[in-house]
Protein backbone atom coordinates (compact mmCIF):
# COMPACT_ATOMS: atom_id res chain seq x y z
CA UNK A 1 0.00 0.00 0.00
CA UNK A 2 2.92 2.40 0.70
CA UNK A 3 4.14 1.89 -2.84
CA UNK A 4 0.63 2.33 -4.19
CA UNK A 5 0.27 5.73 -2.44
CA UNK A 6 3.48 6.95 -4.05
CA UNK A 7 2.24 6.02 -7.48
CA UNK A 8 -1.53 6.64 -7.37
CA UNK A 9 -3.71 7.44 -4.31
CA UNK A 10 -6.75 5.89 -6.04
CA UNK A 11 -5.00 2.53 -6.11
CA UNK A 12 -4.35 2.80 -2.39
CA UNK A 13 -8.06 3.52 -1.80
CA UNK A 14 -9.03 0.53 -3.95
CA UNK A 15 -6.63 -1.74 -2.08
CA UNK A 16 -7.97 -0.50 1.26
CA UNK A 17 -11.53 -1.26 0.17
CA UNK A 18 -10.63 -4.80 -0.87
CA UNK A 19 -8.78 -5.38 2.40
CA UNK A 20 -11.83 -4.15 4.30
CA UNK A 21 -14.09 -6.49 2.34
CA UNK A 22 -11.74 -9.43 2.97
CA UNK A 23 -11.59 -8.72 6.70
CA UNK A 24 -15.34 -8.44 7.11
CA UNK A 25 -16.19 -11.45 4.93
CA UNK A 26 -17.92 -14.29 6.75
CA UNK A 27 -15.96 -16.88 4.75
CA UNK A 28 -12.28 -17.46 5.25
CA UNK A 29 -9.99 -16.08 2.54
CA UNK A 30 -6.52 -17.53 2.26
CA UNK A 31 -4.01 -16.83 -0.51
CA UNK A 32 -0.80 -18.73 -1.18
CA UNK A 33 2.05 -18.26 -3.63
CA UNK A 34 3.17 -20.83 -6.15
CA UNK A 35 5.39 -22.44 -3.54
CA UNK A 36 2.40 -23.04 -1.27
CA UNK A 37 3.32 -20.37 1.31
CA UNK A 38 0.52 -18.36 2.89
CA UNK A 39 0.54 -14.71 1.80
CA UNK A 40 -2.79 -13.50 3.25
CA UNK A 41 -5.16 -14.74 5.93
CA UNK A 42 -8.34 -12.86 6.83
CA UNK A 43 -10.22 -12.63 10.12
CA UNK A 44 -12.74 -15.35 9.22
CA UNK A 45 -9.85 -17.70 8.41
CA UNK A 46 -8.38 -16.93 11.84
CA UNK A 47 -11.63 -18.00 13.50
CA UNK A 48 -11.99 -21.12 11.37
CA UNK A 49 -8.42 -22.33 11.89
CA UNK A 50 -8.05 -21.11 15.47
CA UNK A 51 -4.93 -19.02 14.93
CA UNK A 52 -3.80 -15.50 14.02
CA UNK A 53 -2.53 -14.39 10.65
CA UNK A 54 0.87 -13.69 12.22
CA UNK A 55 1.18 -17.37 13.20
CA UNK A 56 0.73 -18.71 9.68
CA UNK A 57 1.87 -16.00 7.21
CA UNK A 58 4.90 -17.24 5.30
CA UNK A 59 4.35 -20.89 6.35
CA UNK A 60 3.24 -23.78 4.15
CA UNK A 61 -0.55 -24.02 3.79
CA UNK A 62 -0.34 -27.80 4.18
CA UNK A 63 -0.10 -27.35 7.94
CA UNK A 64 -3.83 -26.53 7.87
CA UNK A 65 -4.67 -29.90 6.30
CA UNK A 66 -5.09 -33.33 7.94
CA UNK A 67 -3.25 -36.37 6.64
CA UNK A 68 -2.91 -37.69 4.01
CA UNK A 69 -3.49 -34.31 2.27
CA UNK A 70 -0.81 -32.60 4.35
CA UNK A 71 1.93 -34.85 3.00
CA UNK A 72 0.60 -34.87 -0.55
CA UNK A 73 -0.12 -31.16 -1.09
CA UNK A 74 3.34 -29.96 -2.18
CA UNK A 75 3.59 -32.75 -4.75
CA UNK A 76 0.15 -31.93 -6.08
CA UNK A 77 1.00 -28.23 -6.40
CA UNK A 78 4.23 -29.02 -8.25
CA UNK A 79 2.48 -31.45 -10.59
CA UNK A 80 -0.24 -28.92 -11.37
CA UNK A 81 2.25 -26.20 -12.30
CA UNK A 82 4.13 -28.69 -14.44
CA UNK A 83 1.19 -30.38 -16.20
CA UNK A 84 -1.83 -28.12 -15.69
CA UNK A 85 -3.83 -31.11 -14.39
CA UNK A 86 -6.51 -29.80 -12.02
CA UNK A 87 -7.98 -31.60 -9.03
CA UNK A 88 -9.28 -28.87 -6.73
CA UNK A 89 -9.13 -25.63 -8.70
CA UNK A 90 -12.46 -24.37 -9.96
CA UNK A 91 -14.54 -26.83 -7.92
CA UNK A 92 -16.52 -26.65 -4.69
CA UNK A 93 -15.30 -29.46 -2.49
CA UNK A 94 -16.28 -30.77 0.92
CA UNK A 95 -13.12 -31.64 2.79
CA UNK A 96 -11.67 -31.33 6.29
CA UNK A 97 -9.40 -28.68 7.72
CA UNK A 98 -7.03 -29.09 10.64
CA UNK A 99 -6.86 -26.28 13.16
CA UNK A 100 -3.56 -25.48 14.82
CA UNK A 101 -4.81 -27.13 18.01
CA UNK A 102 -5.25 -30.38 16.06
CA UNK A 103 -9.07 -30.34 15.85
CA UNK A 104 -10.40 -31.58 12.53
CA UNK A 105 -13.58 -30.00 11.19
CA UNK A 106 -15.51 -30.10 7.90
CA UNK A 107 -15.25 -27.18 5.48
CA UNK A 108 -16.51 -26.22 2.06
CA UNK A 109 -13.52 -25.25 -0.09
CA UNK A 110 -13.32 -23.33 -3.37
CA UNK A 111 -9.91 -22.61 -4.95
CA UNK A 112 -9.19 -20.16 -7.78
CA UNK A 113 -5.98 -19.15 -9.56
CA UNK A 114 -4.57 -15.76 -10.57
CA UNK A 115 -1.41 -14.22 -12.04
CA UNK A 116 -0.13 -10.75 -11.17
CA UNK A 117 3.15 -9.41 -12.50
CA UNK A 118 4.00 -12.85 -13.87
CA UNK A 119 3.64 -14.44 -10.43
CA UNK A 120 1.03 -17.16 -9.93
CA UNK A 121 -1.04 -17.20 -6.75
CA UNK A 122 -4.01 -19.19 -5.46
CA UNK A 123 -7.00 -18.02 -3.42
CA UNK A 124 -9.02 -20.36 -1.24
CA UNK A 125 -12.51 -19.46 -0.03
CA UNK A 126 -13.19 -21.50 3.09
CA UNK A 127 -16.67 -21.91 4.56
CA UNK A 128 -16.99 -23.45 8.01
CA UNK A 129 -19.74 -26.08 7.73
CA UNK A 130 -20.19 -26.07 11.51
CA UNK A 131 -20.40 -22.27 11.81
CA UNK A 132 -17.67 -20.41 13.60
CA UNK A 133 -19.43 -19.99 16.93
CA UNK A 134 -19.89 -23.79 17.33
CA UNK A 135 -23.67 -23.48 17.79
CA UNK A 136 -24.17 -26.14 15.16
CA UNK A 137 -21.89 -28.60 16.96
CA UNK A 138 -23.55 -27.90 20.28
CA UNK A 139 -27.01 -28.66 18.90
CA UNK A 140 -25.86 -31.71 16.96
CA UNK A 141 -23.90 -33.20 19.84
CA UNK A 142 -26.75 -32.72 22.31
CA UNK A 143 -29.16 -34.53 19.98
CA UNK A 144 -30.38 -37.93 21.18
CA UNK A 145 -30.36 -39.20 17.59
CA UNK A 146 -27.46 -40.34 15.43
CA UNK A 147 -26.62 -37.52 12.99
CA UNK A 148 -24.24 -38.15 10.10
CA UNK A 149 -23.30 -35.86 7.23
CA UNK A 150 -22.08 -37.68 4.12
CA UNK A 151 -20.37 -36.48 0.96
CA UNK A 152 -21.69 -37.50 -2.48
CA UNK A 153 -19.07 -40.30 -2.34
CA UNK A 154 -20.61 -41.48 0.98
CA UNK A 155 -17.59 -40.33 2.96
CA UNK A 156 -18.29 -39.29 6.55
CA UNK A 157 -18.11 -35.49 6.84
CA UNK A 158 -19.74 -35.10 10.26
CA UNK A 159 -20.40 -37.53 13.10
CA UNK A 160 -22.10 -36.49 16.34
CA UNK A 161 -21.63 -37.84 19.88
CA UNK A 162 -24.59 -40.19 19.70
CA UNK A 163 -23.08 -41.67 16.53
CA UNK A 164 -19.81 -42.16 18.43
CA UNK A 165 -21.69 -44.03 21.15
CA UNK A 166 -23.74 -46.23 18.84
CA UNK A 167 -20.92 -47.12 16.46
CA UNK A 168 -18.26 -47.33 19.17
CA UNK A 169 -15.86 -45.09 17.24
CA UNK A 170 -14.43 -41.64 17.83
CA UNK A 171 -15.34 -38.94 15.37
CA UNK A 172 -11.80 -38.23 14.19
CA UNK A 173 -11.30 -41.89 13.27
CA UNK A 174 -14.21 -42.01 10.81
CA UNK A 175 -14.03 -38.57 9.15
CA UNK A 176 -13.17 -38.69 5.44
CA UNK A 177 -13.69 -42.46 5.45
CA UNK A 178 -16.44 -44.48 3.79
CA UNK A 179 -19.69 -44.68 5.71
CA UNK A 180 -20.07 -48.26 4.46
CA UNK A 181 -17.20 -49.26 6.75
CA UNK A 182 -19.64 -48.68 9.62
CA UNK A 183 -22.13 -51.21 8.24
CA UNK A 184 -21.87 -55.02 8.53
CA UNK A 185 -20.52 -56.57 5.32
CA UNK A 186 -23.73 -58.44 4.59
CA UNK A 187 -25.77 -55.20 4.65
CA UNK A 188 -23.44 -52.90 2.70
CA UNK A 189 -24.97 -53.47 -0.72
CA UNK A 190 -28.52 -52.69 0.44
CA UNK A 191 -27.31 -49.65 2.42
CA UNK A 192 -25.33 -48.30 -0.54
CA UNK A 193 -28.39 -48.66 -2.81
CA UNK A 194 -30.61 -46.85 -0.30
CA UNK A 195 -28.24 -43.89 0.10
CA UNK A 196 -27.45 -43.65 -3.62
CA UNK A 197 -31.20 -43.31 -4.19
CA UNK A 198 -31.18 -40.35 -1.79
CA UNK A 199 -28.47 -38.68 -3.89
CA UNK A 200 -30.76 -39.21 -6.88
CA UNK A 201 -33.56 -37.27 -5.18
CA UNK A 202 -35.48 -39.93 -3.24
CA UNK A 203 -36.39 -39.48 0.41
CA UNK A 204 -35.25 -42.23 2.76
CA UNK A 205 -37.78 -42.95 5.49
CA UNK A 206 -37.68 -45.77 8.03
CA UNK A 207 -34.78 -47.71 6.50
CA UNK A 208 -33.59 -50.19 9.13
CA UNK A 209 -30.11 -51.66 9.27
CA UNK A 210 -27.44 -52.78 11.68
CA UNK A 211 -24.41 -50.80 12.81
CA UNK A 212 -20.99 -52.46 12.94
CA UNK A 213 -19.90 -51.93 16.52
CA UNK A 214 -16.53 -53.71 16.36
CA UNK A 215 -18.11 -57.16 16.37
CA UNK A 216 -20.07 -56.55 19.57
CA UNK A 217 -23.87 -56.81 19.69
CA UNK A 218 -24.86 -54.87 16.58
CA UNK A 219 -27.25 -51.97 17.27
CA UNK A 220 -30.24 -51.66 14.95
CA UNK A 221 -30.78 -48.18 13.47
CA UNK A 222 -33.81 -46.69 11.74
CA UNK A 223 -32.62 -44.10 9.19
CA UNK A 224 -34.25 -41.04 7.66
CA UNK A 225 -32.15 -39.17 5.12
CA UNK A 226 -32.34 -36.32 2.59
CA UNK A 227 -29.81 -34.92 0.17
CA UNK A 228 -28.16 -31.54 0.65
CA UNK A 229 -28.53 -29.25 -2.36
CA UNK A 230 -26.51 -26.02 -2.71
CA UNK A 231 -28.12 -22.80 -3.98
CA UNK A 232 -26.62 -23.42 -7.42
CA UNK A 233 -28.29 -26.81 -7.65
CA UNK A 234 -25.23 -28.97 -7.01
CA UNK A 235 -25.75 -31.96 -4.71
CA UNK A 236 -23.51 -31.49 -1.69
CA UNK A 237 -24.17 -34.80 0.05
CA UNK A 238 -26.61 -36.39 2.50
CA UNK A 239 -27.80 -35.49 5.96
CA UNK A 240 -28.84 -38.73 7.69
CA UNK A 241 -30.54 -39.05 11.06
CA UNK A 242 -31.06 -42.38 12.80
CA UNK A 243 -32.89 -43.63 15.86
CA UNK A 244 -31.45 -46.51 17.84
CA UNK A 245 -34.27 -49.06 17.77
CA UNK A 246 -32.26 -51.94 19.21
CA UNK A 247 -34.44 -52.16 22.33
CA UNK A 248 -37.61 -52.16 20.24
CA UNK A 249 -36.21 -54.84 17.90
CA UNK A 250 -35.24 -57.03 20.86
CA UNK A 251 -38.70 -56.57 22.36
CA UNK A 252 -40.26 -57.61 19.05
CA UNK A 253 -37.99 -60.66 18.89
CA UNK A 254 -39.00 -61.63 22.44
CA UNK A 255 -42.68 -61.13 21.52
CA UNK A 256 -42.28 -63.40 18.49
CA UNK A 257 -40.63 -66.02 20.70
CA UNK A 258 -43.47 -65.83 23.21
CA UNK A 259 -46.03 -66.05 20.40
CA UNK A 260 -44.27 -69.13 19.03
CA UNK A 261 -44.39 -70.72 22.48
CA UNK A 262 -48.09 -69.89 22.74
CA UNK A 263 -48.77 -71.42 19.32
CA UNK A 264 -46.90 -74.58 20.33
CA UNK A 265 -48.75 -74.73 23.66
CA UNK A 266 -52.10 -74.54 21.87
CA UNK A 267 -50.95 -77.28 19.50
CA UNK A 268 -50.01 -79.54 22.41
CA UNK A 269 -53.39 -78.81 23.99
CA UNK A 270 -55.07 -80.06 20.80
CA UNK A 271 -52.89 -83.17 20.84
CA UNK A 272 -54.11 -83.81 24.37
CA UNK A 273 -57.68 -83.76 23.11
CA UNK A 274 -56.76 -86.15 20.30
CA UNK A 275 -54.48 -88.48 22.27
CA UNK A 276 -57.04 -91.16 23.12
CA UNK A 277 -58.41 -91.24 19.59
CA UNK A 278 -54.94 -91.34 18.02
CA UNK A 279 -54.00 -94.24 20.30
CA UNK A 280 -57.15 -96.02 19.13
CA UNK A 281 -56.21 -95.35 15.49
CA UNK A 282 -52.84 -96.99 16.09
CA UNK A 283 -53.87 -99.80 18.42
CA UNK A 284 -56.66 -101.21 16.26
CA UNK A 285 -54.58 -101.88 13.14
CA UNK A 286 -51.64 -102.86 15.34
CA UNK A 287 -53.76 -105.54 17.01
CA UNK A 288 -54.85 -106.80 13.60
CA UNK A 289 -51.27 -106.96 12.35
CA UNK A 290 -50.15 -108.87 15.44
CA UNK A 291 -53.00 -111.35 15.03
CA UNK A 292 -52.18 -111.93 11.35
CA UNK A 293 -48.49 -112.28 12.11
CA UNK A 294 -49.22 -114.87 14.83
CA UNK A 295 -51.30 -116.89 12.39
CA UNK A 296 -48.53 -116.81 9.79
CA UNK A 297 -45.91 -117.86 12.32
CA UNK A 298 -48.04 -120.80 13.44
CA UNK A 299 -47.91 -122.27 9.93
CA UNK A 300 -51.67 -122.88 9.83
CA UNK A 301 -52.29 -120.48 6.92
CA UNK A 302 -52.56 -122.24 3.58
CA UNK A 303 -50.30 -121.04 0.80
CA UNK A 304 -53.15 -119.78 -1.37
CA UNK A 305 -54.26 -117.42 1.45
CA UNK A 306 -50.78 -115.94 2.08
CA UNK A 307 -51.23 -112.99 -0.36
CA UNK A 308 -54.43 -112.01 1.46
CA UNK A 309 -52.66 -112.03 4.82
CA UNK A 310 -49.70 -110.07 3.49
CA UNK A 311 -51.99 -107.45 1.94
CA UNK A 312 -53.90 -107.09 5.22
CA UNK A 313 -50.65 -106.66 7.19
CA UNK A 314 -49.46 -104.06 4.65
CA UNK A 315 -52.75 -102.15 4.90
CA UNK A 316 -52.60 -102.14 8.70
CA UNK A 317 -49.01 -100.92 8.79
CA UNK A 318 -49.82 -98.24 6.18
CA UNK A 319 -52.71 -97.02 8.35
CA UNK A 320 -50.42 -96.82 11.39
CA UNK A 321 -47.73 -95.04 9.34
CA UNK A 322 -50.19 -92.44 8.03
CA UNK A 323 -51.54 -91.73 11.51
CA UNK A 324 -48.09 -91.39 13.07
CA UNK A 325 -46.82 -89.25 10.18
CA UNK A 326 -49.84 -86.94 10.46
CA UNK A 327 -49.30 -86.67 14.22
CA UNK A 328 -45.59 -85.84 13.77
CA UNK A 329 -46.38 -83.30 11.04
CA UNK A 330 -48.84 -81.62 13.33
CA UNK A 331 -46.84 -81.81 16.56
CA UNK A 332 -43.46 -80.54 15.44
CA UNK A 333 -42.78 -76.77 15.67
CA UNK A 334 -43.35 -74.79 12.53
CA UNK A 335 -40.23 -74.63 10.36
CA UNK A 336 -41.37 -71.55 8.45
CA UNK A 337 -40.34 -73.16 5.15
CA UNK A 338 -42.61 -72.05 2.29
CA UNK A 339 -43.73 -74.94 0.09
CA UNK A 340 -46.33 -75.57 -2.59
CA UNK A 341 -49.18 -77.22 -0.67
CA UNK A 342 -52.34 -79.01 -1.81
CA UNK A 343 -55.45 -78.06 0.18
CA UNK A 344 -56.80 -81.62 -0.19
CA UNK A 345 -53.57 -83.08 1.25
CA UNK A 346 -53.53 -80.71 4.26
CA UNK A 347 -57.19 -81.35 5.17
CA UNK A 348 -56.85 -85.13 4.65
CA UNK A 349 -53.85 -85.32 7.00
CA UNK A 350 -55.82 -83.48 9.70
CA UNK A 351 -58.90 -85.66 9.19
CA UNK A 352 -56.80 -88.77 9.87
CA UNK A 353 -56.05 -87.38 13.32
CA UNK A 354 -59.66 -86.28 13.87
CA UNK A 355 -61.21 -89.55 12.71
CA UNK A 356 -61.78 -91.00 16.21
CA UNK A 357 -63.45 -87.77 17.39
CA UNK A 358 -65.61 -87.77 14.25
CA UNK A 359 -66.58 -91.41 14.78
CA UNK A 360 -67.47 -90.77 18.41
CA UNK A 361 -70.20 -88.30 17.34
CA UNK A 362 -71.05 -90.21 14.15
CA UNK A 363 -70.07 -87.19 12.06
CA UNK A 364 -69.47 -87.31 8.32
CA UNK A 365 -67.04 -85.07 6.47
CA UNK A 366 -67.83 -84.01 2.92
CA UNK A 367 -64.34 -83.21 1.56
CA UNK A 368 -64.99 -81.60 -1.80
CA UNK A 369 -61.63 -80.19 -2.98
CA UNK A 370 -60.11 -82.74 -5.37
CA UNK A 371 -56.37 -83.43 -5.19
CA UNK A 372 -54.17 -81.07 -7.20
CA UNK A 373 -56.81 -78.42 -7.95
CA UNK A 374 -56.18 -75.96 -5.11
CA UNK A 375 -52.53 -75.15 -4.44
CA UNK A 376 -51.29 -72.54 -1.99
CA UNK A 377 -47.83 -71.42 -0.89
CA UNK A 378 -47.19 -71.87 2.79
CA UNK A 379 -45.74 -73.58 5.82
CA UNK A 380 -47.17 -77.11 6.05
CA UNK A 381 -47.00 -77.35 9.83
CA UNK A 382 -48.59 -73.95 10.31
CA UNK A 383 -51.49 -74.61 7.92
CA UNK A 384 -52.06 -78.04 9.47
CA UNK A 385 -52.41 -76.38 12.87
CA UNK A 386 -54.84 -73.76 11.52
CA UNK A 387 -56.91 -76.48 9.84
CA UNK A 388 -56.89 -78.70 12.94
CA UNK A 389 -58.05 -75.81 15.14
CA UNK A 390 -61.03 -75.17 12.87
CA UNK A 391 -61.93 -78.86 12.51
CA UNK A 392 -61.85 -79.42 16.29
CA UNK A 393 -64.16 -76.41 16.79
CA UNK A 394 -66.51 -77.78 14.11
CA UNK A 395 -66.53 -81.25 15.72
CA UNK A 396 -67.30 -79.70 19.12
CA UNK A 397 -70.19 -77.60 17.74
CA UNK A 398 -71.71 -80.11 15.27
CA UNK A 399 -74.79 -82.14 16.37
CA UNK A 400 -74.40 -85.92 16.43
CA UNK A 401 -74.94 -87.54 13.06
CA UNK A 402 -74.51 -84.27 11.11
CA UNK A 403 -72.06 -83.43 8.32
CA UNK A 404 -69.06 -81.11 8.25
CA UNK A 405 -68.38 -79.76 4.76
CA UNK A 406 -64.99 -78.64 3.47
CA UNK A 407 -64.93 -76.99 0.07
CA UNK A 408 -62.63 -74.66 -1.85
CA UNK A 409 -62.89 -72.18 -4.70
CA UNK A 410 -60.70 -69.78 -6.63
CA UNK A 411 -61.55 -66.11 -6.02
CA UNK A 412 -59.53 -63.42 -7.81
CA UNK A 413 -56.01 -64.69 -7.11
CA UNK A 414 -56.78 -66.40 -3.80
CA UNK A 415 -57.94 -69.83 -2.72
CA UNK A 416 -60.97 -69.69 -0.41
CA UNK A 417 -61.22 -72.77 1.83
CA UNK A 418 -64.59 -73.01 3.60
CA UNK A 419 -65.31 -75.12 6.71
CA UNK A 420 -69.07 -75.44 7.39
CA UNK A 421 -70.73 -77.16 10.34
CA UNK A 422 -74.39 -77.57 11.25
CA UNK A 423 -74.09 -76.45 14.85
CA UNK A 424 -75.78 -73.49 16.55
CA UNK A 425 -73.49 -70.98 14.83
CA UNK A 426 -71.88 -67.90 16.36
CA UNK A 427 -74.17 -65.18 17.77
CA UNK A 428 -73.77 -61.91 15.87
CA UNK A 429 -72.91 -60.01 19.05
CA UNK A 430 -69.93 -62.33 19.65
CA UNK A 431 -68.50 -62.42 16.11
CA UNK A 432 -66.20 -59.45 16.77
CA UNK A 433 -64.57 -61.20 19.74
CA UNK A 434 -64.23 -64.84 18.71
CA UNK A 435 -60.64 -64.32 17.51
CA UNK A 436 -59.55 -62.50 20.68
CA UNK A 437 -56.95 -64.43 22.70
CA UNK A 438 -58.44 -66.35 25.64
CA UNK A 439 -62.02 -65.61 24.59
CA UNK A 440 -64.12 -68.79 24.47
CA UNK A 441 -67.79 -69.77 24.53
CA UNK A 442 -66.98 -73.27 25.79
CA UNK A 443 -67.53 -74.25 29.43
CA UNK A 444 -64.60 -73.74 31.79
CA UNK A 445 -61.93 -76.39 31.34
CA UNK A 446 -63.00 -77.33 27.79
CA UNK A 447 -61.08 -74.74 25.85
CA UNK A 448 -58.11 -72.37 26.06
CA UNK A 449 -59.67 -69.57 24.01
CA UNK A 450 -56.56 -69.52 21.80
CA UNK A 451 -57.65 -71.68 18.86
CA UNK A 452 -59.04 -69.01 16.53
CA UNK A 453 -56.55 -66.38 17.74
CA UNK A 454 -53.66 -68.68 16.79
CA UNK A 455 -55.41 -69.59 13.52
CA UNK A 456 -55.83 -65.93 12.61
CA UNK A 457 -52.13 -65.30 13.33
CA UNK A 458 -51.07 -68.23 11.14
CA UNK A 459 -53.27 -67.18 8.21
CA UNK A 460 -52.06 -63.56 8.50
CA UNK A 461 -48.47 -64.82 8.41
CA UNK A 462 -49.34 -66.40 5.06
CA UNK A 463 -50.54 -63.00 3.74
CA UNK A 464 -54.09 -64.30 3.96
CA UNK A 465 -57.30 -63.53 5.84
CA UNK A 466 -59.52 -65.44 8.26
CA UNK A 467 -63.25 -64.89 7.94
CA UNK A 468 -65.74 -66.05 10.59
CA UNK A 469 -69.54 -66.06 10.17
CA UNK A 470 -72.53 -68.07 9.08
CA UNK A 471 -73.24 -69.75 5.75
CA UNK A 472 -76.15 -69.52 3.36
CA UNK A 473 -76.81 -73.28 3.36
CA UNK A 474 -78.47 -73.29 6.75
CA UNK A 475 -77.63 -73.09 10.47
CA UNK A 476 -74.10 -73.37 11.76
CA UNK A 477 -70.81 -71.56 11.37
CA UNK A 478 -68.57 -70.97 8.37
CA UNK A 479 -64.85 -70.43 8.82
CA UNK A 480 -62.96 -69.39 5.69
CA UNK A 481 -59.25 -69.24 4.92
CA UNK A 482 -58.35 -66.80 2.13
CA UNK A 483 -54.85 -67.76 0.98
CA UNK A 484 -52.80 -66.49 -2.00
CA UNK A 485 -52.87 -69.01 -4.83
CA UNK A 486 -49.56 -70.71 -5.60
CA UNK A 487 -48.25 -69.45 -8.94
CA UNK A 488 -47.02 -72.15 -11.27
Amino acid sequence: MTEAKAVDPSLANLAARWLSIAETARDGLVTIDQAGLITSFNGAAERIFGCTAAEVLGTNVSRLMPEPYQSEHDAYLEKYQRTGERRAIGRIRHVHAQRLDGEIRPIELSVSEGIVGGERFFTAIVRDVLDTDNRYRLVVDLAASVIVLLSPELLVMEFNREAERVFGRRRELVLERSFLNLVPVEEREATAEAFQAVLGGSELRGFEGLADNHGLVSPCLRWNASRVVHPGGAVGGIIAVAEDVTARRRAEDRLREEQAKLVQAEKLSSIGQLAAGVAHEVNNPLAGVKSLFSALRSGRVSEDRLPTYFDAIHDGLTRIEQTVRALLDYARPSSGAVLSLDVHDIVSACLRLCRPALNKKRLEVDLRPDPGLFLVAGDRHGLMQATMNVLLNAIYAAPEGSTITVEAEHLDGVVAVHFDDQGPGIPSDKLARVCDPFYTTKPEGEGTGLGLAVTQSIIARHQGQLQVGGHAGGPGARITFLLPVEEE
